[in-house]
């Protein structure tokens, strides 16, 4: 970045690499300490109704008006590492080098400021990557489901946190989902700032429903073969009083039906999150 003669002073505004342009345009400040950008207004007029609505508002005609100065700018209390790759979507033609693909933290970033401040073509761009990396049909999220760690919980949380906050239920089901397959005990996620007490009283039905409907299935499994094997079904019973829940990856079985829409389908239903887990359409 761009430093001042004060650069090595604690708490000094610098200004951005890329995002602070000549002319006669609008200072915002990110951060602690702060991001300096310099914008045109005609682009935040353009591509943000709330920006629209800003600028509509009479000018203050006095010297070192908010946003006019380094020392004066427009002050925004949001993420600056979203923002101001939110702002980027709109000039990646003229800055270098070229965006680097999102991960998941950067898509739902940009997802929450683009809903914040109505940047509705950022917004479709965020809620692309999000449905190429959280939609039923998505090969990152079923791999996510076969995984053997349960680190996808955390960005769950992130998803289902993000979703409240815009007003939108799309990634609402496959991140209750993903819950429901990771932790079987869903008092541990009690403690969460992010999930109501409601929250917690659906995983925790959606979790027992999906470790019941696996006892079932594998039951069946266990006297199919037992009957093939002319064994005696009552030395299998016994399994579903001993058992619980295989870790992920511990059996492919157990990865292939959590997988399964059926599965997800009948999971999503018994939480009663009011909503559909399918496709997004494109």
């Amino acid at each position: 970045m761009l430093k001042g003669p004060d650069d090595d002073a604690a708490g000094v505004p610098v200004h951005h690499e890329s995002l602070y342009f000549e002319g006669d345009l609008v200072i915002l400040a990110l951060g602690t300490p702060p991001i300096l950008l310099r914008i045109l207004r005609t682009t935040l007029r353009a591509h943000s109704e709330v920006f629209r609505d800003m600028f509509s508002l009479p000018a203050n005609a006095q010297n070192g008006a908010e946003g006019t100065t380094d020392n004066n700018p427009i002050s925004l209390p949001d993420d600056p590492d979203a923002f101001i790759y939110t702002l980027k979507l709109y000039h990646h033609t003229i800055l270098e080098p070229p965006l680097p693909p999102p991960d998941f933290a950067t898509a739902v970033g940009v997802f929450r400021v683009s809903s914040k401040y109505q940047f509705h073509n950022a917004r479709d761009w965020a809620l692309k990557a999000l449905r190429s990396m959280w939609s039923p049909e998505s090969p990152r999220w079923l791999s996510l489901l076969a995984g053997s760690t349960p680190g996808p919980i955390e960005d769950a949380l992130k998803l289902i946190e993000a979703a409240r906050e815009t007003g939108s239920t799309e990634f609402l089901a496959p991140a209750f989902y993903l819950l429901c397959v990771f932790s079987d005990d869903s008092c541990a996620l009690m403690g969460s700032t992010i999930l109501s007490h409601s929250d917690v009283l659906s995983l925790l039905k959606g979790s027992q429903f999906l470790t019941k409907a696996w006892a079932v299935r594998y039951l069946d499994e266990c006297l199919s073969s037992a009957r093939s094997h002319y064994l005696k079904p009552h030395s299998v019973y016994g399994w579903i009083a001993t058992s619980s829940r295989p870790k992920p990856n511990e059996s492919k079985e157990w990865s292939k039906f959590v997988a399964q829409e059926a599965t997800m389908e009948s999971v999503v239903a018994v939480m009663d999150l009011s909503v559909e887990l399918k496709s997004s359409e494109h």
